[in-house]
């Protein structure tokens, strides 16, 4: 390995047994398949008897032919678990599964009553909820009720007594350390894999699929998970997350390589300017599958969210292509409104919750944003500190609804589980490193004031790392090493990275308003809209802050960094 190398894993103060174990994970579905056979300490019904309990009760209503609907979320974990449940009940021979995303402007979040009120007059008598329901009490209470056999596939933190009452009629797998889609695909793993079960149902007249397909989606099903693990901020450091993300990326760039005959080709009309034959980086998962995905439920209501899931599971090419148009359609204005909404930080303090308060924003910037504000805002600042956006609520006029993000190790949802906080809110739920929460307008100065003493008590201000690039590390070589420790994200960041060059070749480089400067090692600096900010500098040398990228042109790779001013 290169000097960056050397440099990386020394800031990041990785040990042997660290770097090894990262290069070896991922190697096959074995390693996260371990996840189902080991209990999380920290959930309830995390057991591989709770696991066998939601396989055995949607077996034994399938046998029965039951009419089953999936009951989702609007954000990318709540796609694509929905669609791997979706899925593998049409692998087992179920005609019409339904599947349901809610709008998060007119249903809110998680099972509503009206809508289960639909279900049922629809003839629905299986209900599966990913990644939502571990919360509400109420709506289990009136499938029950009603006959209603229900499953919960949830990883969201439980809510001291507000866990459902499972009876003869409902059942729930959950985990904390694990996305939703990853519970999912323990579920549709075991379901598929029960070869006396798959036989049974042929014999009752069920049209169920062959080996080879069966296999075929499997491999899409891991895609889908794996595109979760980063969406919902799961923890890398956790090994099955880490090999599970590792798995997905390589299918993912094996399918769109094989063309329009994997399921996984789909994902080509999300990649501007992908080729055949592309690597797939997780650059591209994080920041244009999982970003797009993201941003049809987050900025429209009525029936649109359900279009995500429909572009994940849909088979035929002239749709799938519909849809994602549709989708990058949405991804534009979420865009523009996340631009507009992070230049309104101006804290520029290193201690406390940064808040982005949108209340009052004319034009108004929609609720379903906060999350992808606060993850923007988030990643722009010098110090990790915790970050929460709120906006009005479209369902109640005088609630505020609330994301809050925040680095590794201050539980977040511990945080708004506590007995200071819990009183202040009228709902809530997430996990370590992204939470949501509905607050009533006139508890926000109190709420807002309770929170920083709670995580004050629980944060020291972090300094993040930086690592200082030499001019030959933006090679080909350094983008190697780069690679080698990947993926980064939560629990495993990547440290930041800046480059030092004088301030008169950053002039001499100013093109249409942009800046490139050819550097030692064959790579290049790219500054984009920043004349004025480079005119502006006065003589000697600069810090320049950015990411060290690959820029793929007409099949060749050329290594770039990608700085700010």
């Amino acid at each position: 390995m290169g000097r960056l190398y050397e440099r990386l894993v020394e800031a990041m103060h990785l040990t042997t047994f660290d770097v090894a174990s990262r290069a070896n994970a991922g190697q096959s579905a074995a390693e996260w398949r371990l996840v189902s056979q080991m209990k999380d300490e920290n959930s309830c019904f995390s057991s591989a008897f709770d696991l066998r309990q939601t396989v055995e009760g949607v077996q034994q209503r399938l046998l029965e032919g039951c009419h089953p609907v999936i009951y989702g979320d609007y954000d990318v974990d709540g796609l694509t678990s929905v669609s791997i449940v979706y899925l593998t009940l049409k692998l087992l021979g179920v005609a019409k599964p339904g599947f349901f995303i809610p709008s998060r402007y007119e249903n809110g979040y998680g099972l509503n009553l009206a809508v289960l009120e639909q279900m049922q007059a629809k003839g629905y008598d299986l209900l599966i909820a990913t990644d939502n329901g571990i919360t509400k009490r109420r709506e289990c209470r009136f499938l029950a009720e009603h006959g209603i056999y229900y499953v919960i596939l949830d990883h969201h933190e439980e809510q001291r007594g507000n866990l459902p009452d499972f009876g003869p009629l409902g059942c729930m797998y959950h985990r904390n350390d694990v996305s939703a889609a990853f519970l999912a695909l323990l579920w549709a793993d075991s379901i598929l894999g029960d070869k006396e079960f798959l036989k049974e149902l042929g014999e009752r007249g069920m049209q169920v699929a062959d080996e080879a397909t069966i296999a075929q989606h499997l491999d899409y099903f891991q895609i889908l998970a794996s595109l979760a693990v980063f969406s919902d901020c799961m923890s890398l450091r956790n090994p099955p997350n880490l090999s599970l993300a590792k798995v997905g990326r390589k299918l993912l760039e094996a399918g769109l390589k094989q063309g329009p005959k994997n399921l996984a080709y789909r994902f080509s009309y999300l990649l501007d300017g992908y080729q055949p034959g592309n690597e797939v980086t997780y650059h591209d998962i994080n920041f244009s599958l999982n970003s797009q995905l993201n941003a049809v439920a987050r900025v429209w209501g009525g029936l649109k969210p359900n279009w995500g899931a429909s572009f994940l599971t849909e088979t035929d090419l002239a749709r799938i292509r519909g849809y994602a148009l549709k989708i990058k359609e949405a991804n534009q204005v979420k865009k523009d409104l996340v631009k507009r909404a992070t230049s309104l930080v101006s804290d520029s303090s290193n201690q406390g919750v940064v808040v982005v308060d949108l209340d009052g924003q004319e034009p108004p910037i929609p609720s379903g944003l906060t999350g992808l504000i606060a993850n923007a805002v988030l990643r722009q600042l010098d110090q990790p500190r915790p970050v929460l956006v709120l906006a009005p609520s479209s369902i109640e006029k005088g609630d505020l609804i609330g994301s809050l993000r925040g680095p590794e190790g201050l539980g977040l949802d511990k945080v708004l589980n506590s007995p200071f906080i819990m009183p202040f809110l009228k709902d809530h739920g997430g996990h370590e490193a992204a939470c949501g929460l509905t607050l009533p307008r006139a508890m926000k100065d109190d709420f807002l004031a309770r929170l920083n003493e709670e995580i004050g008590e629980r944060s020291t201000p972090v300094e993040r790392t930086r690592v200082r690039l030499d001019e030959d590390m933006v090679s080909l070589s350094g983008l190697a090493d780069l690679k080698s420790l990947e993926p980064f994200g939560t629990g495993f960041e990547l440290p930041r990275m800046y480059l030092s060059i004088d301030a008169s070749r950053l002039k001499a480089g100013l093109r249409n308003g942009h800046c490139f400067v050819s550097l030692e090692g064959g790579g290049r600096l790219v500054i984009f809209n920043c004349e004025k900010q480079v005119n502006d500098l006065t003589p000697g040398r600069v810090e320049i802050e950015g990411d060290l990228v690959a820029n793929v042109f007409r099949g060749r790779t050329y290594p770039e960094f990608k700085g700010t001013l």
